[in-house]
């Protein structure tokens, strides 16, 4: 609104989900099939238990409709 730009990106090409190392890349190419999705980032955030999870930030293609965490989820299980 005040028309400043923020730019995010990631400090590390790989995530460590409790000792499972994955890139955040291949996130981003399962979650950008899904037809409520027109871009995705993924980066990993620390968690105490966990090393770090895996955070997407979405684009939805109708910003009216955005896609539901749920269905999100449901999507990147069923497409590992």
């Amino acid at each position: 609104a005040e028309g400043f730009v923020f730019l995010r990106g990631r400090k590390k090409s790989v995530i460590n989900y409790g000792g499972m190392n994955f890139f955040p890349e291949e996130v981003e190419l399962v979650l950008n099939v899904h037809p409520a999705v027109k871009e995705s980032r993924v980066s990993g955030e620390p968690h105490e238990r966990w090393g770090a999870v895996a955070v997407a930030d979405i684009i939805p293609r109708d910003p009216a409709r955005p896609p539901a965490a749920q269905a999100l989820a449901r999507h990147c299980r069923e497409h590992r």
